[in-house]
């Protein structure tokens, strides 16, 4: 994408679960704050994280690696990571072999 993309990330935490919200674009000039997010996830690991990317417009490879590497990290802690995408996104994640994460969608 070009140098004009823009994200917006939020973070909460209740009852044992991180959610991170994401709107906007994600792609190689924005996921260095998706990740920033996600690190801070990660020194304090709740039980569930859930990374909310209902509200973003375009995702690339790299923001599929950037999941699959967190869902990672955060296991031995004993944490989970789920991610919550649009039909169309879910596809993207099948294809690249992480159902796994999508144990919550929106169909």
């Amino acid at each position: 994408m070009c140098g004009g993309s823009a994200i917006d990330v939020e973070l909460r935490y209740e009852a044992g679960r991180a959610t991170v919200t994401a709107r906007g674009e994600l792609d190689l000039s924005t996921l260095p704050r998706l990740r920033e997010v996600l690190v801070a996830v990660a020194s304090r690991p709740p039980d569930e994280v859930l990374v909310d990317l209902l509200e973003v417009s375009f995702l690339d490879a790299g923001t599929l690696g950037l999941l699959a590497g967190a869902a990672k990290r955060l296991r031995p802690s004993g944490s989970t990571l789920h991610v919550l995408v649009r039909p169309r996104q879910a596809t993207l994640f099948r294809q690249a072999g992480l159902e796994s994460l999508l144990e919550h969608h929106a169909e």
